[in-house]
């Protein structure tokens, strides 16, 4: 049977459990989610094997309670499950542990059979609509995933982007089956398809699955459509595998767990085929996506990228999945620049509905002076039957880094109006605090975001801001708690988690207790520093902790050590970048400090990094300049009138 989910838990997790189960009935799954725990007896017993033996996917809710409870039937539930897993065949989809708090997997008590599959974190339940498709596909409801695990890798086929509105919670209740009809049907099933395989392997082989033709210009897949069909024959197991992945990923709401599980899920797909163009094709572009998300900007990924897209274009150069990953490890400036800008056209002239092509071509053009162009392209990518969201997201930070906020939040509104995903949220709440200065207002939207994404870095990292804007370091330190990794690594902050909470311990007075964060952080940088001596970005974070311990000697010497490393000359037209600043501000060149601020403040934003004067105002790292009368005159100077962005 398709599309049944059991979910296992500690009955002290219900309410928790009961808002994954509500969305995932709203995306027409049947949920298993029995309340009955204490009722026992030998036929509910009976009952609960059988269903574990009959569902489709299996759900184990792990949690401090979990932890807790040494014993407990959930546990046996477990165990039956594991026990099932021995008689699946691999790669095929059964456990999918939700971890609900901070529960850590190495610490869990848990079966090791949950331990070879990629885990989800939904804090106290509530669930994004990206995860609830993901399950849906995977149980294959209502014979949609099926159709869609048939459907071959189609050459014509965008990255698929979740739109529209989330849906609503509630829907079908679970329905009762007649489990003997189900258990025969499925047995004329498996009989019927074994004659079609048999038919279909004595027919003469005309394509082989490992390439995909080039599709014809004029046939792209409209919008954000399921992938379709090729020339190529029946998708291959490998394939299937690849599609899944690239779902896991490229949702808009995806997340790092998603992020890992199609890791997995491209590793089981290399092992069964790896000669494969358009599965080496979806590795590369998930190891470039690593990067463009700021989860890792490691040289090991980039290289990945880059091998993985070579391995695709030798096996077959003529896949736009392919040439689509090359593009993606070209850089936006100098020739590079121009290389991808014409792989893009050609792959747009192919196919003029891409939309990762489209919002790709619009990045392009805004890094180059052409914001016309880019707004154009973002906008006719939006336009496309289910519209796309990221193209207009993307488009609200071409206008902020030009310096035209009120373009920006304007396409921001836009971009909410098709669908109001995480990061979007997000960027609202940070816009009406660093642009508006409405801290209420700010605060308000930020309790919107989902729960979920409050346990990734960027929201913990824009709450944190937030909050400390707000002058509340008990309320950033709680957003902090929440994020389960020591080192952030997101576009908004890079580094350790334990200098920023130590900020907060700052600023709420408590001296001790932020000394003992920033040595931890300290301890984390040298570590990594290690092995990598000569990053700038490391020798900066290590002058920043030595000021903010008060070394004033050891951080005036490592930031030489960053100003060298980076050829630094700053003027007017070159300013400091405002976390240099900071440091300046803790080593008391206030000064200098001051002049390196006026000169950003008359910068495009996207040289200042987003310093405002409603952030200066409000932000606690300058509040030792509070009383300079050079710095109340540079805050009473207007704004400069708005920019293009410069050629990088």
């Amino acid at each position: 049977m398709s599309g049944t989910v059991f979910l296992s838990y500690a009955s002290q997790d219900a309410p928790a459990v009961r808002r994954i189960c509500e969305a995932l009935q709203s995306v027409g799954l049947e949920v298993w989610f029995d309340q009955s725990e204490l009722v026992g007896g030998d036929a509910w017993d009976a009952k609960i094997r059988g269903q574990i033996k009959a569902c489709t996917l299996f759900l184990p809710v792990i949690s401090a309670a979990t932890q807790a409870r040494r014993e407990g039937y959930f546990r046996i539930e477990w165990k039956l499950a594991a026990q099932r897993t021995h008689a699946i065949a691999d790669g095929t989809p059964f456990l999918v542990p939700v971890v609900i708090d901070g529960t850590r997997e190495p610490e869990a008590l848990v079966p090791e059979e949950f331990r070879a599959v990629q885990w989800t974190r939904l804090p106290d339940g509530p669930t994004p609509s990206s995860f609830c498709e993901r399950i849906r596909r995977l149980a294959g409801a209502d014979g949609s995933a099926s159709a869609h695990e048939r459907a071959p890798f189609a050459a014509d086929a965008p990255v698929a982007v979740v739109s529209g509105a989330d849906t609503a919670v509630g829907g079908p209740k679970p329905r009762r089956r007649r489990w003997f009809w189900a258990a025969l049907a499925a047995g004329i099933a498996a009989t019927v398809l074994a004659l079609i395989l048999i038919q279909w392997r004595q027919r003469p082989t005309t394509a082989s699955t490992s390439a995909s033709p080039v599709a014809a210009p004029g046939k792209a897949a409209a919008g954000i459509a399921s992938p379709g069909t090729t020339e190529a024959g029946p998708t291959s197991e490998a394939r299937q595998l690849a599609l899944r992945a690239r779902d896991a990923f490229s949702a808009l709401d995806s997340t790092r767990d998603d992020f890992a599980l199609a890791e997995d899920l491209l590793r089981q797909a290399l092992a069964k085929d790896s000669a494969d163009a358009e599965v080496w094709a979806v590795q590369s572009i998930l190891n470039s996506s690593y990067k463009q998300r700021g989860f890792d900007l490691s040289d090991a990924r980039r290289e990945a990228a880059r091998s993985a897209a070579n391995r695709a274009l030798r096996l077959n150069p003529h896949s736009f999945e392919a040439r689509y990953a090359e593009s993606l490890l070209l850089p936006f400036t100098g020739n590079e620049g121009r290389e991808r800008e014409q792989i893009l056209r050609r792959l747009r002239q192919e196919r003029p509905t891409d939309q990762r092509v489209l919002r790709d071509l619009s990045a392009v053009a805004a890094r180059t002076d052409r914001l016309g162009e880019a707004a154009a392209l973002a906008r006719e990518s939006a336009a496309l039957p289910g519209g796309d969201p990221l193209a207009l997201y993307d488009l609200t930070w071409d206008y902020w880094y030009a310096g035209q906020p009120e373009e920006a939040k304007a396409t921001l509104a836009a971009t909410l109006a098709q669908r109001p995903f995480a990061g979007a949220l997000l960027l609202d709440a940070y816009l009406s605090c660093i642009l508006d200065g409405n801290l209420p207002l700010a605060r308000a939207k930020l309790a919107r975001v989902p729960a979920w994404e409050m346990a990734e870095d960027r929201g913990g990292v824009i709450a944190t801001h937030i909050y400390m804007y707000s002058r509340d370091p008990d309320a950033a330190i709680k957003a902090l708690a929440a994020l389960p990794r020591d080192w952030l690594s997101d576009n908004f902050y890079r580094g350790p988690k334990a200098l920023l909470t130590g900020d907060a311990h700052e600023l709420a007075g408590r001296m001790q207790a932020a000394a003992i964060e920033w040595r931890a952080a300290l301890k984390l940088v040298e570590a990594r520093a290690v092995s990598r001596p000569n990053d700038p970005d490391l020798l900066l974070l290590r002058a920043d902790l030595l000021a903010r311990l008060g070394d004033h000697d050891g951080a005036a010497e490592a930031l030489q050590a960053y100003e060298q490393m980076v050829g630094a000359h700053y003027t007017e037209d070159s300013p400091m970048p405002w976390n240099v600043v900071e440091v300046y501000v803790r080593l008391g060149r206030r000064a200098e400090a001051i002049r390196q601020l006026g000169y950003l403040l008359a910068m495009p934003a996207n040289v200042s990094h987003g310093l405002t004067r409603t952030r200066l105002r409000l932000q606690p790292a300058w509040d030792p300049l509070r009383g300079d009368p050079a710095l109340r005159r540079l805050l009473l100077e207007p704004a400069p009138p708005p920019a293009n962005r410069p050629t990088p």
